[in-house]
C-alpha cells in the first residue's frame, strides 16, 4: 500500500518505536470507490430478494450482532405494538422455542394460534392488547393482555426468545400487561403457565402474582409438569 502511494507512514509523535500510518489522498479516493461497488454489489445481491426476506436477514444478523456482541454493551429495548406479520411471529417462536427447550409439540402450537385467532377475531382494543419487545431494533419477545371476564384480565403467550433472555424484556412486558390492565378499569389479572417455566414465574411473583391452582394439561404432551394458575389482585 504504501509502495503505491495509499498509505502514509510517519513516525509517531507520542512514541518513536511506533509508526502512524493513514491514508493518502490516493488511498481515500480507493476507499471510496472500492465501498461504492461493495455496496452496489450488495444492493444487488439484495434486489433478488423480497422485502419479506429483507426483513428476515435483518433479524437474523440481529440475533447475531446480539449474540457476539460484549455482553455488557448497553442495549436498546423497546416495547411496541404488533404490526402486520408480528402475530405468525409469535405463534412461529413459541412452537419452535419450546418444541427444542421442552419438547412439546401440535397440541401445544394449536393451543397457542388459537389464543391469536381469537385476539385477532375479538378485535378489541379497549379491553386487550399486544406487546412485541425489540432489542436493538430485533423482535426478541411479545405478551397479550386479553378479556376474561368483565372484571379479570389474563396474560396470554409471554415469551422472550433465548438469545435475548437477561435484558429485562420479560419484566418489560409483564409490566405494560399488568399496567394496562390496571388502567382498562379490571380488577384482577390471571395467567396460566407452566410449573417448568421458572423464570417467567419469578418475573410473576415480582410483581404480586400469588399461585392459585394446578392440576395436569394434554397441551404441554406428557411431561411431568403441571398447568399452574397465578392471580394479582388490581
Amino acid at each position: 500500500f504504501a509502495r503505491g502511494g495509499l498509505v502514509i507512514r510517519e513516525r509517531s509523535r507520542e512514541d518513536g518505536r511506533r509508526q502512524v500510518v493513514r491514508l493518502s489522498g490516493s488511498g481515500r479516493a480507493a476507499f471510496r470507490s472500492f465501498d461504492r461497488r461493495s455496496s452496489a454489489e450488495l444492493g444487488a445481491l439484495l434486489d433478488r430478494h423480497t422485502e419479506v426476506e429483507r426483513q428476515s436477514l435483518v433479524e437474523a444478523m440481529g440475533e447475531i450482532r446480539a449474540i457476539l456482541e460484549d455482553p455488557e454493551r448497553e442495549r436498546r429495548l423497546e416495547l411496541r405494538g404488533p404490526e402486520p406479520g408480528d402475530h405468525g411471529w409469535v405463534l412461529e417462536r413459541h412452537a419452535a422455542v419450546y418444541s427444542q427447550e421442552r419438547g412439546w409439540g401440535e397440541a401445544f402450537e394449536a393451543y397457542c394460534g388459537q389464543v391469536i385467532v381469537d385476539f385477532i377475531a375479538r378485535d378489541d382494543r379497549e379491553h386487550e392488547r399486544c406487546w412485541i419487545a425489540e432489542l436493538d431494533g430485533v423482535r426478541c419477545g411479545s405478551i397479550y393482555c386479553t378479556r376474561r371476564t368483565e372484571d379479570v384480565a389474563q396474560v396470554r403467550l409471554l415469551l422472550v426468545d433465548p438469545w435475548a433472555r437477561g435484558c429485562g424484556a420479560g419484566a418489560a412486558l409483564a409490566d405494560a400487561c399488568v399496567d394496562f390492565a390496571r388502567e382498562a378499569g379490571y380488577r384482577q389479572i390471571m395467567l396460566f403457565t407452566n410449573s417448568l417455566l421458572t423464570s417467567a414465574r419469578r418475573i410473576y411473583e415480582g410483581l404480586g402474582f400469588e399461585f392459585r391452582a394446578e392440576q395436569p394439561e394434554d397441551i404441554f404432551d406428557g411431561d411431568d409438569s403441571v398447568g399452574q394458575e397465578f392471580w394479582l389482585s388490581l
